[in-house]
């Protein structure tokens, strides 16, 4: 008797000692600096059924909401709202792929990064959650998954394009003229003063017998309302008021432009060539270059529209990579919506067959085709081919071309060609 009381109470001590600990309170808060918004909801974390739950609003963009979690448990959830101006009728989501938007979020008064976000692993609908463990003290840590983002912090969360995008190759058909552009964003993770100098934007048409510069911004002089403005930031460029700006105050000396985009940190900075250079045939592409030289915490980006007269039709033929502070030493921000001839290549698509997705170093293409084969080859920007599928046999009830990429964090070029349809496109291989 004596030996099985003795089992008891070491069985009950184990099953003790390895107990998960329930009732551990988080207090969720987040915060909206730059605007106010309707309402405020969390989706999922202990509610299974991922149901919309009302934040409460204490006030100065701070939304609270408390939960009852058990230690040691993977937690997952998002946090959406309305905006208050723009996207009417609209839930938006502050957890994106690209990171954190529009918000700071403290879970038991502990900021918390983007190494939380996860790949909501949705081929359907893209995007990302947090994920988080939490310990018996009310501290929280990113969960240890697999489909963790990885996310460059230094690129702001709110911007349509994270890496070097092209839409046109050349003009699009009614749209005969052709500008380059800078953007300059203040890093709003640093209260540190930023100051940028800009030497000159320039626009070049890539031919057959080499480059010709068409137009430009040399910054002998300077109007800040025609040369540049301050367009809404949160949200980044929102459709209502794309083209709405105020001027964009700098000053000219010794032929460069020198702003201050911390002085407006709730603003895009935004200058560009002056006047459109028109369209020829003979023109395969575009490429512009500005150089500048900041200090401080910045991002800047280059790209490249075409427009049919005036700005509020404009048509983005692509962007550059972002770029950031230099400590003073002159760099260049660059764009070039020139691709390489790859097998005949037609013009670059939008149509739905031309769409992707990546994931976990894996290509998704829409199964458009169906029935038909298809053949899919992969490029280096140099014209090497990597890599070539032939599916003799497309399984129609496949939704999903899965492609293994060889090549991580590379620009590849993509064409996909099948009996009723060829494109082809420039993409970032990283997850």
């Amino acid at each position: 008797m004596k030996t099985i009381k003795i089992f008891i109470v070491l069985l009950v001590s184990i099953l003790f000692s390895n107990s998960i600990v329930y009732g551990i309170s988080l207090k969720l808060r987040v915060v909206f600096e730059h605007f106010m918004p309707d309402d405020v909801w969390l989706r999922g974390m202990d509610d299974y059924s991922w149901s919309f739950l009302p934040l409460v609003n204490k006030g100065n963009g701070n939304f609270e909401i408390e939960r009852q979690l058990a230690q040691g448990v993977n937690y997952e959830f998002s946090v959406c709202y309305t905006h208050p101006l723009y996207y009417q009728g609209v839930i938006l989501y502050i957890n994106t792929r690209e990171g954190i938007e529009y918000s700071k979020v403290y879970m038991n008064d502990q900021l918390i990064n983007s190494s939380f976000l996860v790949d909501n692993l949705n081929i359907q609908y893209p995007g990302a959650n947090f994920m988080f463990t939490i310990n018996s003290n009310g501290l929280v840590n990113p969960a240890m998954v697999p489909q963790r983002l990885k996310v460059n912090d230094r690129i702001p969360p709110e911007v349509h394009y994270k890496h070097d995008t092209t839409f046109y190759s050349t003009a699009p058909f009614n749209l005969p003229l052709v500008n380059a552009w800078i953007v300059v964003l203040s890093d709003n993770n640093y209260i540190m003063p930023d100051q940028l100098f800009l030497d000159y934007i320039r626009l070049f048409a890539i031919t057959q017998n080499g480059d010709v510069l068409i137009g430009s911004q040399e910054y002998n002089e300077y109007d800040p309302i025609f040369d540049g403005g301050l367009y809404v930031r949160f949200p980044y460029f929102p459709e209502e008021v794309n083209m709405v700006s105020d001027p964009m105050p700098g000053i000219i000396n010794n032929g460069m432009l020198i702003i201050n985009p911390s002085t407006a940190r709730d603003k895009v900075w935004h200058s560009w060539t002056k006047g459109f250079a028109q369209v020829t045939p003979q023109h395969l592409g575009y490429r512009m270059e500005a150089r500048y030289k900041a200090s401080g915490k910045i991002a800047i980006q280059g790209g490249i529209d075409f427009v049919p007269g005036d700005w509020a039709s404009r048509t983005e033929a692509g962007q550059g990579d972002w770029k950031f502070e230099t400590n003073n030493v002159w760099d260049t921000v660059s764009y070039s919506s020139y691709q390489l001839p790859v097998s005949n290549k037609l013009s670059d698509s939008t149509e739905d067959f031309c769409n992707y997705w990546i994931r976990n170093h894996t290509l998704y293409i829409p199964n458009t085709y169906r029935a038909e084969p298809v053949l899919i080859r992969l490029f280096s920007l140099d014209g090497r081919l990597l890599k070539e599928v032939n599916i003799s046999e497309n399984t129609p009830n496949n939704p999903w071309i899965e492609i293994q990429l060889p090549e991580s964090n590379a620009l590849l070029i993509v064409e996909v060609i099948s009996k009723s349809n060829k494109c082809s496109y420039k993409l970032y291989t990283a997850d």
